[in-house]
């Protein structure tokens, strides 16, 4: 499922690094047939594409499998 959700913000962790969250581009689901989705109330996603940016500066995409983001919210003083 492709889309732009702003993660403006929040901090992505990835590995062992830390970036500034952009955006929420892609979000992929198992394959489940719609008595499954009915069933369950939380489906979780199985894939991310997140965008970021590094500690260059630079802008960058990161796929990979959503339990390897953990998303922490930017407090302001």
């Amino acid at each position: 499922m492709k889309m732009d959700i702003d993660l403006g913000r929040f901090k992505v962790v990835y590995g062992d690094k830390v970036y500034h969250a952009l955006a929420l581009r892609e979000m992929c689901f198992r394959d489940l047939d719609s008595k499954e989705m009915e069933k369950n109330i939380i489906n979780k996603p199985v894939f991310l594409g997140i965008l970021a940016i590094n500690e260059d500066g630079n802008v960058i995409d990161i796929y990979d499998e959503a339990w390897m983001f953990q998303f922490i919210p930017v407090v302001q003083k």
